[in-house]
């Protein structure tokens, strides 16, 4: 093979593909990205056998045709460091040369034949929604996924594609966030299997998905995710075991009482209260009354906070205990100019006291933390 590559563009295109590869590996040549030049065109691709990228390249220019694995640290440091606008590459499989005007590199390099096979976006059933949509769903939703090892379900974030909708939803079984956006069926697509994407995988998608800016095509079989999104094509292996039912907590909100508070003034309450909560006590009280909201934490060494917000509230005094970063980890990542609706539930049989609904289809269900 020997070609002769654009510098800058190339080195865009690779640590696209490199952000998928495996950096910690039993497995060496995962820890490469492959690159393929044939009569149908150029493309790198990576793995580390949980998930896959292939990305086309386009402005290469190809004397001979052939396949050779780059080596990620060695190859990102020649085009990095190197000035030169375009360098020319020249692979015999295992021995590769990487040529600019003053400079040369010899790498020796893995066997092409022996790199784990990632397939082509071959579908014709799908759903179709913009990348950067897509990026921000599974972004907006992931930090509610659970940390807990042992309950594989709620390891990763639900993807939900039916109609003319796509659903991101994420839980940890102490709150539930989910965000609905646009999309368009095409071939009778639906996700009939339990599209759960690791927590992991999800990070990649959100880092890919945001690099490029089109529509994405997105296909679903029962282990597997693959998206297309331009010239990228990117697939996850699906998390195992069943999801919690996680409407459920937003329907029994129908009928309760609603605020409609300013997410910078919100916010910044309950921040406040958060400073002199401890691990023992990592509560905050939110007591609703006719003189406002008041916010209250204390710890048995640290001290107590009080903080009021001016938001009177025609109902009898209620107070509700939740987990503050439950709170703040999803007003963050509103607009903090804009309105939030809180949705409060003063019965005790409910595990669900508080849902947070953004009025852009972005919510979030909050449980009850129990008495210390």
């Amino acid at each position: 093979m020997k070609i002769t590559i654009t510098r800058q563009s190339f080195l865009a295109a690779f640590q696209l593909a490199a952000s998928v590869a495996s950096t910690k590996s039993t497995k060496p040549i995962l820890e490469n990205v492959k690159l393929e030049v044939t009569e149908e065109g150029s493309t790198l691709i990576a793995t580390d056998t949980e998930a896959g990228i292939r990305v086309k390249l386009d402005d290469l220019e190809v004397e001979t045709l052939g396949e050779v694995m780059l080596p990620i640290k060695r190859m990102a440091a020649i085009l990095k460091e190197c000035d030169d606008e375009k360098l020319t590459l020249k692979s015999d499989k295992t021995k590769t040369v990487i040529q600019g005007e003053k400079s040369k590199f010899r790498l020796v390099t893995h066997d092409p034949a022996e790199f784990p096979v990632v397939e082509k976006f071959d579908s014709e059933q799908y759903h179709e929604i913009e990348s950067n949509t897509l990026a921000k769903m599974l972004d907006g939703v992931s930090f509610a996924a659970g940390g807990d090892e042992a309950r594989f379900n709620m390891l990763g974030v639900k993807l939900e594609l039916f109609g003319d909708e796509a659903t991101a939803v994420a839980t940890n079984s102490h709150q539930v966030t989910s965000m609905t956006r646009k999309a368009v069926a095409v071939g009778g697509h639906q996700t009939e299997a339990l599209t759960i994407i690791p927590v992991k995988a999800t990070r990649t998608l959100c880092r890919v998905l945001s690099e490029v800016d089109c529509e994405a095509q997105v296909h679903v079989t029962d282990n597997r995710l693959t998206i297309q999104a331009g010239g990228v094509t990117v697939f996850t292996r699906l998390a195992e075991g069943r999801f919690p039912t996680w409407t459920k907590a937003f329907i029994e909100h129908a009928g309760s009482t609603t605020l409609t508070l300013s997410v910078r003034d919100f916010h910044s309450a309950i921040r406040q209260a958060t400073i002199m909560t401890t691990l023992e006590h990592p509560g905050v009280d939110i007591t609703f009354n006719g003189d406002g909201i008041r916010f209250d934490a204390q710890g048995e060494n640290s001290g107590d906070s009080e903080i009021i917000m001016d938001h009177p509230c025609d109902c009898e005094e209620v107070t509700l205990r939740v987990k503050p970063e439950f709170v703040s980890d999803f007003l963050r990542r509103l607009d903090q100019d804009g309105t939030v609706d809180l949705r409060f539930n003063a019965d005790e049989k409910s595990q669900i006291p508080i849902v947070l609904i953004s009025g852009n289809d972005y919510d979030c269900a909050v449980a009850r933390m129990g008495v210390e």
